[in-house]
C-alpha cells in the first residue's frame, strides 16, 4: 500500500517506469545478458530436451529448458523491445514537433 493507502495507484505507476522510455531498452539488455550467461555456461548442449531425448540428469534437463527460453527471449522478444523503444521515440519527437512546430525547426 501507499503512504495514503490507495494501493490501486501504485501498480500504473509501476507498468508507466517499466514501459517507459528507458524501460523498452533495459529489459532488452536484461534479456541479452541473461542469453549470454546461458549460452556461456554452455547450456546450449542441453537444449535436446526440445526434441525428447533426456540428457540425463534433471537439473541438466532443467539448463536445457531455461536456455530454451533464454533463446526465444533472445530471438523474439529483444528485437520487438527495441523497434518499440525506437518507435516510441520518433513518436515522441514528432508530437513534439507538431505542438512546437517553431523548436522543432530551430528558429
Amino acid at each position: 500500500m501507499t503512504p495514503t493507502g490507495n494501493a490501486s495507484t501504485t501498480a500504473p505507476r509501476r507498468r508507466r517506469r517499466r514501459l517507459g522510455r528507458r524501460g523498452l531498452p533495459a529489459t532488452a539488455v536484461a534479456l541479452i545478458l541473461l542469453f549470454a550467461a546461458v549460452h556461456l555456461l554452455g547450456w546450449r548442449q542441453y537444449a535436446s530436451v526440445l526434441s525428447g531425448t533426456g540428457v540425463g540428469k534433471p537439473t541438466k534437463e532443467f539448463a536445457g529448458a531455461v536456455y530454451v527460453v533464454c533463446y526465444l527471449g533472445f530471438v523474439v522478444a529483444v528485437p520487438i523491445l527495441l523497434i518499440a523503444a525506437v518507435l516510441r521515440q520518433v513518436a515522441a519527437v514528432l508530437a513534439r514537433a507538431v505542438r512546437h512546430p517553431k523548436q522543432a525547426s530551430g528558429r
